[in-house]
């Protein structure tokens, strides 16, 4: 299984690959800076916490729906 490309189910657009280490980084790279100037500027993080765990949660259902094997 090729956990690295993104496609749509059913089109015919060849699979995208995806870099997973470079978008990980990039996503903390980008909310730690989002972190650290809600807490010089007194200002609300981009996202809150409970809509993280809840994007979690969502992602982790589409990857059982697609029969991968989620660590407890």
């Amino acid at each position: 299984m090729e956990l690295d490309r993104v496609f749509i189910v059913g089109a015919d657009e060849p699979a995208i690959k995806v870099d997973l280490l470079g978008r990980y980084q990039e996503c903390f790279d980008a909310a730690m800076t989002d972190f650290i100037a809600g807490l010089r500027n007194n200002t609300p993080f981009e996202t809150d916490r409970l809509d993280n765990l809840e994007t979690l949660r969502l992602m982790e259902n589409v990857y059982r729906s697609a029969g991968v094997e989620i660590a407890p």
